[in-house]
């Protein structure tokens, strides 16, 4: 996905939807608890429901929810500040030894 496609106000690439499946490899919980929250997550408006192709449901993030701006909002100030403190550590002068 190319610089372009991101949406530069949010950070998020705008078509990035999938099914419960696809998304499940990629968290660190058991299937059995996933399945039980997600459920949570979409009626406080986390997820959304984006389109529906034969008997699987896609997902999308629903990124005019007020929490998930304040955790994009919290990601962007942490990467800043990350930043910055690897921009600190090039400008330290590095120690050379010049052995005579």
């Amino acid at each position: 996905m190319s610089r372009e496609e991101v949406n530069a106000e949010t950070d998020v690439p705008p078509s990035v939807e999938g099914t419960v499946c696809k998304n499940l490899p990629t968290l660190v919980v058991e299937s059995v608890n996933f399945y039980k929250y997600f459920k949570d997550l979409e009626e406080i408006g986390l997820v959304a429901a984006s389109r529906k192709i034969g008997r699987a449901t896609l997902y999308k993030i629903n990124l005019e929810s007020p929490l998930i701006k304040m955790l994009i909002e919290y990601e962007r100030q942490l990467s800043l500040q990350i930043a910055e403190q690897e921009s600190a550590k090039m400008q330290k002068p590095f120690p050379l030894s010049i052995n005579k």
